[in-house]
């Protein structure tokens, strides 16, 4: 499983390839697809910390 960090910082590389490079619409379309995918994948990891330390019994009010 990848961080949240990991994710984010995925998502954040592949946005700046769709902006940053002298591309063709369609390859620009599928990295922001990607980027996406990624900020899912976040999303979804941080949702596992969040249950992970409730089980441990350590989540922080």
């Amino acid at each position: 499983m990848f961080t949240v960090a990991q994710c984010l910082a995925k998502a954040v590389e592949l946005e700046q390839r769709a902006a940053g490079e002298d591309l063709p619409q369609e390859v620009r379309a599928d990295y922001l697809i990607l980027a996406l995918q990624w900020r899912r994948l976040a999303f979804r990891a941080q949702l596992q910390d969040l249950r992970t330390a409730a089980i441990a019994g350590t989540l922080q009010a």
